[in-house]
């Protein structure tokens, strides 16, 4: 029963948690083209921030509109977050936080255009109040960001290069995510609605596996060769799909990424074996044999990371199966 109760609690949190995190993907992908055509396009300057880097303004507006705040505070709370997410977004950039210092507040926004972003994409967050209009959010969301992403493509597409081939590499996965993430989003918060309704089963959670799938087979199919036309990485076209599978278990697999974190953590500080000192080269100092290099020591973190997530996917499998039979 305990192994049951856990495995509910963690597909629960997902049901609960995958609509916003997807809708925070949604909108720091569509910003992050703009960013890449603006900052680097226009700008001839290499990016330094990604959807994620975005996204995750974007949820702390969507945090913060979601705490039910009084309206003042509500109002003022917001004010704050989007002028630090501007600030923190001029100071990435060493020539636009030289500007912002100076008080030249127009050079900042001109050398590093992600500080205006970012405090967009928290104004962006508090737009998705209502959970149960997320759906309605992130469809209005595509049908005008879509249509809109064409000028950005177009600044972008035109620039001299190297600076059109780097800024294809940026947009060209963000953009994929984009309608990934978006597509994902809607479908998986019109069936959190629907578990509300109808009760959460494992029937309905096979229908995300479902959707998932779907969404990831036809965007695979149409990526291919658009990114083969527009001149991509083919790798760009993994980034761009696998984007909000990797936000769905990092919400699945939270717990257990930080136990494995502290394992490894303290692991660093326990001797796993004695330690005899060889003798010290000349000039030097004697090197411990049993040591391992930090490369190593990585290595097998990564090992046992993985070896546990495999184990979690297929005692998550059993209990579904167990469930279901």
């Amino acid at each position: 029963m305990g192994l049951r109760a856990a495995s509910e609690r963690s597909a629960s949190r997902v049901e609960a948690l995958a609509p916003p995190a997807l809708a925070g993907v949604v909108e720091g992908a569509w910003i992050a083209v703009v960013y890449a055509a603006w900052h680097v396009a226009i700008g001839h300057a290499q990016p330094i921030l990604d959807p994620l880097a975005f996204a995750v303004p974007t949820w702390i507006g969507l945090w913060w509109i979601r705490s039910r705040a009084g309206p003042e505070v509500e109002v003022a709370g917001l004010a704050v977050l989007t002028l630090l997410a501007a600030i923190i977004g001029v100071g990435l950039d060493a020539t636009a936080l030289g500007h912002l210092l100076g008080g030249d507040l127009g050079g900042a926004m001109a050398s590093h255009p992600a500080g205006l972003l970012a405090g967009l994409a928290v104004l962006r967050g508090a737009r998705h109040r209502e959970p149960a209009l997320e759906d309605v959010i992130v469809g209005r969301l595509l049908s005008w960001a879509l249509p809109g992403l064409a000028l950005p493509w177009i600044i972008g597409g035109s620039a001299a290069e190297p600076w059109r081939s780097t800024f294809v590499q940026a947009a060209f996965p963000a953009t994929l995510l984009l309608v990934t993430a978006g597509l994902l989003a809607m479908g998986l918060a019109r069936l959190d609605e629907l578990a509300r309704v109808a009760g959460r089963d494992w029937g309905l959670r096979r229908s995300w596996l479902l959707l998932a799938t779907g969404v990831l087979a036809v965007m695979a199919l149409v990526a291919m060769p658009a990114a083969l036309l527009v001149g991509a990485p083919l790798g760009s076209v993994v980034d761009g799909l696998l984007g909000p599978l990797a936000t769905l278990f990092g919400l699945l697999l939270l717990p257990l990424l930080v136990l494995g974190g502290a394992a490894v953590a303290l692991l660093a500080v326990i001797p796993l074996h004695a330690v005899q000192p060889s003798a010290a080269p000349a000039g030097g100092r004697a090197v411990p044999p049993g040591l391992s290099s930090p490369a190593a020591d990585a290595a097998v973190a990564v090992g046992a990371g993985f070896l546990a997530v495999i184990g979690f996917l297929l005692l998550v499998y059993l209990v579904a199966r167990w469930d279901a039979g």
